[in-house]
């Protein structure tokens, strides 16, 4: 009886076990297409929004204000939509770590780039120092690391102070350092501040931040077996350094960029299945004073017959994905950036193995003016 027992309370045990990592994929599955679908309007809400500052760029700056709190809210929707999405992946046991030879130069180049506009949007001065020093580590894992530690730094920074990042060389390890000259944190709060939901500060101060970021920054530490210091003064600033097992850094390639162009010298391929994207796409870069065609399919591509400086290309299209699209007709599309809001890092970083930009949905108007000012005219 003992055993029969013991049999029947094991199986009831492997069926809650497997209900719960059934539900928890469910959940996760859930979010993700959740946020694709709430992330399209916002991504065509911020498109108008740019479209919108650029007609009213001599207006009052009271106008000029909304406008820019209009784009810092749709943004917060955005980073909070994924953040939700990523720390549920990490609660699922989802992400599992590629280990191998990072070099930290080519990550800080791609890092610049992708906060340049922030900085500068913000007055704040953003130094990346150069490195020659590589990590073992998961490049794209520690890449969403790096993301949003810098991103809370610039986002808790004042205007007009600095953030610097670099990269030591420590007793066997590489230490990538990340200095703000922000407000600091109290030693009471620099445990608390990795739960999630946890915002330091006045309201004023946290630029539509979720709370979210430094807990998915712990849990991929803890995930790839690194290390993570922090060190703060209370009205100066802080520090967070990431250790990692030190590896000689390889070289990584580097497209060299064309040089700037002109707008008006430039014809635009924009493909997307929705129409309001299209409509708000244009609009903004018709505004730029670039030339475009729209297509919602690669049928309604294949009519348009000509070549294009540029494409954009939204991932999931009816029935096809953008990056099968553009496979397809890649010697037509000239400098290639596809558009998406899916989070898997395995996609990105094989189209940029490829050459070929993304553009996380929804898009600000800074990264797109830096994506296109970076096409030579055919």
């Amino acid at each position: 009886m003992l055993e029969s027992r013991v049999v029947s309370r094991t199986a009831e045990l492997a069926a809650a076990k497997a209900e719960a990592e059934a539900a928890a994929a469910s959940k996760t599955r859930f979010l993700a297409a959740a946020s694709h679908d709430v992330l399209q309007p916002l991504h065509a809400a911020r498109l108008f929004v740019g479209s919108l500052a650029h007609d009213l760029h001599d207006t009052s700056s009271k106008v000029r204000d909304l406008l820019a709190n209009a784009d810092r809210s749709i943004d917060g929707a955005h980073r909070l939509l994924r953040a939700l999405l990523e720390l549920s992946r990490l609660e699922q046991g989802g992400v599992s770590p590629k280990r191998g030879v990072v070099g930290l130069q080519g990550l800080f180049n791609e890092l610049a780039l992708e906060f340049a506009a922030m900085a500068a949007d913000r007055n704040i001065r953003m130094t990346i120092l150069p490195t020659g020093l590589g990590m073992i580590s998961d490049r794209d894992l520690l890449r969403s690391i790096l993301q949003n530690l810098i991103g809370n730094a610039l986002r808790y920074t004042p205007e007009g102070g600095r953030v610097v990042v670099g990269a030591r060389r420590a007793a066997g390890t590489a230490r990538v350092e990340i200095w703000d000259t922000g407000p600091g944190i109290a030693s009471c709060d620099r445990m608390a501040i990795f739960d999630e939901f946890v915002r330091l500060g006045p309201a004023s101060r946290r630029d539509g931040g979720a709370g979210l970021g430094l807990a998915i920054v712990r849990r991929l530490v803890d995930v790839l077996g690194h290390e993570l210091i922090l060190d703060s003064v209370e009205g100066r600033g802080t520090v967070f350094r990431l250790l990692a097992p030190l590896a000689t850094a390889t070289a990584e390639s580097r497209r060299e960029e064309p040089p700037l162009s002109r707008a008006g010298s430039l014809d635009i391929l924009c493909v997307d299945n929705d129409v309001d994207i299209l409509r708000a796409l244009s609009a903004l870069l018709d505004r730029w004073g670039f030339s475009t065609d729209c297509a919602r399919s690669a049928g309604e591509l294949a009519t348009l017959g000509k070549s294009w400086d540029a494409a954009l290309v939204d991932q999931h299209l009816d029935g096809e994905l953008g990056s099968d699209l553009v496979a397809r007709y890649r010697n037509c599309l000239g400098k290639i950036a596809i558009v998406t809001a899916d989070p898997a890092p395995d996609l990105a970083q094989r189209l940029r193995a490829e050459g070929i930009a993304v553009l996380p949905k929804p898009i600000a108007p800074a990264a797109l003016r830096a994506f296109l000012n970076g096409v030579a005219p055919n």
